[in-house]
C-alpha cells in the first residue's frame, strides 16, 4: 500500500479554550487491489488523479473532493485517513 500525505489538506481551527486542532488528511492507495477501472480518474475535476503508462498518479496538492473520489472506487483501493492532533 502506498501512502500519499497531503500537506495541502492541513486545516486548523481555533477553539474557545485557546488550543488548536490540526487535521491532516492522508490518501491511502492500495495498488494491489486496484482494478484500473479509472472511475477515480473520470471523477477527478482538477487533475488530482491521472493514469499514465499503466499507473495511477495522485497529485494531493490539487483541490479535489478526495472523500468522493475514495467513495467511487468499487474495490476500496483508495481510502482517506485523518489524523487529528490537539496542540495546547
Amino acid at each position: 500500500m502506498r501512502i500519499i500525505k497531503s500537506a495541502s489538506k492541513v486545516n486548523t481551527e481555533i477553539l474557545p479554550r485557546d488550543c488548536v486542532i490540526i487535521r491532516v488528511m492522508k490518501i491511502l492507495y492500495d495498488e494491489k487491489i486496484c482494478v484500473r477501472c479509472l472511475a477515480c480518474v473520470g471523477e477527478s475535476e482538477f487533475g488530482g488523479v491521472t493514469y499514465e503508462r499503466g499507473q495511477l498518479h495522485f497529485d494531493e496538492a490539487r483541490p479535489e473532493d478526495w472523500e468522493s473520489l475514495a467513495a467511487i472506487c468499487p474495490v476500496a483501493a483508495i481510502k482517506i485517513s485523518r489524523d487529528d492532533s490537539e496542540v495546547d
